[in-house]
């Protein structure tokens, strides 16, 4: 039974309890909270869990929109995404808006959210991958007219922990 528990403090990154229920910390806040690992939900406290419904709560409004997002992005590493943007929640808002700058430029592009790391560096950065069905100098072309549109825009909100790039395939 996939049941969430809480989880403590712990000094990792990540624990898995296992397979029935999982626990998450976040580095940043150093405190544990529920992860309900049937939705992928995260709670900050059994409080919050039991409340689930009840739409005042910013962190629960914060859980929605990144359910959102998994409507129109491909998560590559669901889990990790999740605790980055947790931890990010700036971006929520810009990955939520951005397909219909996308939309103006791409029909039918499959949209990819993969978060690349140097844990060497200490750096995290997450990229929406536009895989489009075009020749190399056409998304060259896209990529170079979003950037003019779009991304110069909200770089300075992104904090440097956002970018994207278009693929061909």
């Amino acid at each position: 039974m996939n049941t969430p528990i809480y989880g403590g403090v712990y000094d990792s990154r990540f624990i898995v309890e296992d397979d029935a229920s999982s626990t998450i910390v976040l580095p940043a806040l150093n405190q544990g909270f529920f992860f309900d690992a049937t939705r992928m939900n995260y709670y900050p406290n059994q409080q919050d869990y039991l409340a689930e419904n009840e739409q005042s709560s910013v962190y629960l409004s914060i859980i929605n929109k990144i359910g959102l997002i998994e409507e129109f992005y491909v998560l590559e590493n669901l889990v990790d995404i999740k605790i980055f943007l947790l931890r990010n929640p700036n971006l929520i808002d810009i990955l939520l808006d951005a397909p219909k700058y996308f939309n103006g430029h791409i029909m039918n592009a499959q949209l990819y959210l993969e978060l690349h790391r140097d844990p060497e560096e200490n750096w995290d950065e997450l990229f929406i991958i536009l895989k489009i069905n075009a020749e190399v100098h056409e998304a060259i072309n896209i990529e170079n007219k979003l950037f003019e549109t779009w991304f110069s825009d909200i770089m300075d909100e992104t904090r440097g922990l956002l970018n994207f790039e278009v693929e061909p395939i």
